[in-house]
């Protein structure tokens, strides 16, 4: 009964920021109709573009309105998800780079950056699942539950790869999409379980799977010379983990330096 009410204040910011992106929408509506419903941007699409492709089929999904409401309602699985899971990641690709790298050239070298690519990347399915299962992006989970011996072998220990032949790494084990990042199990309950499951949870891995392909192929990672600290501990706020900035974490092509300083 009281829900309307405290939901006030959230529902005041999201009415500001829709006001704010609907003439955005708008103008790229109008553009687009101008092409004959070719992309304004060149060869280079945005997400509003993909938006507005998907509903090219029925005007009423095509209004900009809708439009509107449903780019609000996906800046929440293509950044919060995302970028809670790269930091972990990126502090764990300094003892699993060159693996990984190979994978990805591999599957970058007959694929080309494609979908039917990132179907390819088994050995990172399983160290996204990993990352999350042992490294969840807040505190509030089931990460007890994945963390039972009754569900793993050392299941207090991180292993990257500790699925990669069920997800098919190995060419004589079936894939099985039980075992693959985005699988829903209840050896898997960081997307949640059954109804309540995380439905954007594919494009998040997708996302994460080209973020870390671009990370491996064109960047390295090290610890910083003069810190023993190693991983540090991640900071509980209210629920949610927040940067640490105990630890610095090396990057770049070889000359550039930057400071990571989230889990």
């Amino acid at each position: 009964m009281l829900s309307p009410l405290f939901t006030l204040p959230h529902t005041w910011k999201l009415q500001k920021c829709a006001k704010m992106l609907k003439p955005v929408v708008t103008a790229r509506l109008q553009k687009r109709g101008e092409s004959k419903g070719g992309s304004v941007e060149g060869d280079r699409p945005d997400a509003m573009d993909w938006a507005i492709e998907q509903g090219a089929h029925d005007p009423q999904l095509n209004d900009a309105d809708v439009l509107t409401e449903e780019l609000l309602h996906n800046l929440w699985p293509v950044n919060s998800a995302p970028g809670g899971l790269m930091m972990p990641i990126v502090y764990r690709l300094c003892l699993y780079r060159e693996p990984l790298k190979k994978k990805a050239q591999a599957a970058m070298a007959e694929h080309g950056w494609s979908e039917k690519a990132l179907s390819k990347l088994h050995m990172q399915d399983s160290f996204v699942r990993g990352i999350n299962r042992l490294y969840p992006t807040g505190p509030v989970t089931c990460s007890r539950t994945v963390c039972d011996t009754d569900s793993f072998v050392r299941p207090l220990e991180f292993d990257g790869f500790r699925f990669k032949d069920a997800c098919g790494e190995n060419e004589v084990v079936k894939v099985s999409r039980h075992w693959t990042a985005t699988a829903m199990a209840t050896k898997n309950l960081g997307w949640g379980y059954g109804n309540h499951a995380c439905p954007g949870r594919f494009f998040t891995v997708r996302e994460i799977k080209l973020m870390l392909t671009k990370l491996l192929l064109e960047y390295k990672f090290s610890w910083k010379q003069d810190s023993k600290l190693g991983r540090p501990a991640p900071v509980n706020v209210e629920g949610q983990f927040v940067p640490n900035l105990s630890q610095t974490l090396l990057s770049g092509t070889g000359f550039a330096e930057r400071l990571y300083s989230r889990y």
